[in-house]
């Protein structure tokens, strides 16, 4: 099988690209692989990617001036998708793959559209933290519908790989104001039809630090509960007008209210999930649930 590691370069990234290339090259040994990287205001990126050059064939396109978050995705999928493998491998510059994790993802992808495995989260200098992404999660070994990923998400684009060819057209136009784009594009396969299945283990690392977090590393101050039920409320209205989408709207936006008129009364329900582990967006969907419900208990 012929692989793509894909990913996207920015500047503000720059410190952890080094470490990337290393984890490419590693998982990279005893396969067929190439590099598809999207360019957003990164200075000098083919010298700055020399080792990943000497090591493989990389293709590097870059991103209109002043891109969106997806406008940026939207050049790094159609650029691996215009390429010639087999399966596309995501992983986001500022993580890292694990050394197996294009056998790992080769194995899951046999007869499905797309695997995903589990994180292990590091913090900013690369040492392992925590439990993996995974533990103590109920997560299915097969994702075929998109209504398992409708309130929470457990497929990103560092533990994620797909089969090029089987990528539907509606993933190519990214809407602009997306901004967890892994969300929507999975959530566009899902409804295309496509399958997933899980890898039998870690794929990559997964770097904890001011903006890249998950699970019980994500901030609960009120303002980031704020931000992150903006991304999440962009996501559904991308998706509108389904009906689950336009329920989660409703309940975002009862959520959003109570956050600016009353945000006392939402901070019990923050403790309480605060140390749960929790998937990606899956604690902003729980908020917005229990105010819609709060909401329509007090109207009766």
């Amino acid at each position: 099988m012929r692989f793509a590691l894909c990913t996207s370069i920015y500047e503000a990234g720059r410190p952890f690209l080094a470490d990337w290339i290393e984890a490419a090259i590693t998982a990279a040994e005893r396969h067929e692989v190439c590099a598809h990287l999207a360019i957003d205001d990164f200075v000098d990126a083919e010298g700055a990617c020399g080792l990943l050059i000497n090591a493989m064939s990389v293709t590097f396109v870059k991103a209109p001036e002043k891109s969106t978050t997806a406008t940026v995705r939207e050049t790094m999928i159609n650029g691996a998708a215009n390429g010639n493998a087999d399966a596309i491998v995501f992983c986001d510059m500022d993580d890292r793959l694990r050394p197996n994790a294009l056998t790992n993802h080769s194995e899951a992808l046999n007869g499905v559209d797309f695997s995903y495995g589990d994180l292990q989260p590091i913090d900013a200098a690369g040492s392992l933290i925590g439990d993996t992404f995974f533990s103590n999660i109920v997560i299915p070994n097969r994702t075929q519908k998109s209504c398992q990923i409708a309130d929470r998400n457990w497929l990103g684009f560092s533990n994620t790989a797909v089969i090029r060819d089987k990528l539907p057209s509606s993933v190519f136009t990214i809407p602009a104001t997306v901004i967890a784009v892994d969300w929507w594009f999975y959530t566009q396969l899902l409804q295309n039809g496509l399958t997933g299945s899980r890898t039998n283990a870690v794929v990559a690392e997964y770097r904890v630090h001011a903006d890249n977090q998950l699970g019980p590393y994500a901030s609960t101050d009120i303002q980031e509960i704020k931000r992150r039920s903006e991304i999440v409320r962009c996501h559904y209205q991308a998706l509108a007008p389904d009906p689950t989408a336009c329920k989660m709207i409703t309940n975002l936006e009862n959520l959003i209210s109570e956050l600016e008129t009353n945000p006392d009364a939402v901070k019990a329900c923050i403790r309480q999930i605060q140390m749960q582990p929790m998937l990606w967006h899956e604690d902003i969907c729980f908020l917005a649930a229990q105010s819609s419900e709060e909401n329509n208990h007090s109207k009766k």
